[in-house]
């Protein structure tokens, strides 16, 4: 299915797969289903797609902010980048720019506790490979 974008440009929309599992309701808070932890994942530097991504890894010296999002010290990164690229809540390309854009919204923090978020997205540029990135998205605060 294609659809026109705001900005003009022409993308392509994915079917959504249905989730292969369920994270329980009401997740109380620092849970992590065990498909997502990994201690000290958060910093792996193997678990990320790019050197460019490895800006967004745990840092505990520095905090986690609206522009520069970290994820959470004991998340498996790898694993969320597979699951929200298999099973997204929104997958977006736009053919202009050759960027594909996979969302998922996640019922428990993949952030640190300065940036709480559940929300992941992942950006796969076709033509600058070494762009591509992942990271929790966090909106910026609206004052």
């Amino acid at each position: 299915m294609r659809c026109q974008c705001a900005s003009g440009s022409t993308a392509q929309i994915w079917p959504i797969l249905p989730r292969p599992h369920c994270t329980p309701d009401g997740a109380k808070d620092g849970y992590i289903p065990p498909r997502f932890h990994k201690p000290d994942g958060g910093m792996d530097p193997q678990d990320f797609i790019t050197f460019h991504s490895q800006r967004h890894s745990y840092d505990s010296a520095s905090p986690s902010t609206s522009s520069k999002t970290q994820f959470g010290e004991d998340i498996n990164v790898k694993a969320l980048i597979e699951d929200t690229m298999l099973y997204p809540d929104s997958a977006v390309s736009d053919l202009e720019t050759r960027i594909m854009k996979y969302s998922k919204d996640y019922d428990f923090s993949i952030s640190t506790s300065d940036t709480p978020s559940g929300k992941m997205s992942v950006f796969i540029d076709h033509d600058k490979p070494y762009r591509c990135t992942q990271f929790p998205y966090c909106p910026k605060p609206k004052y």
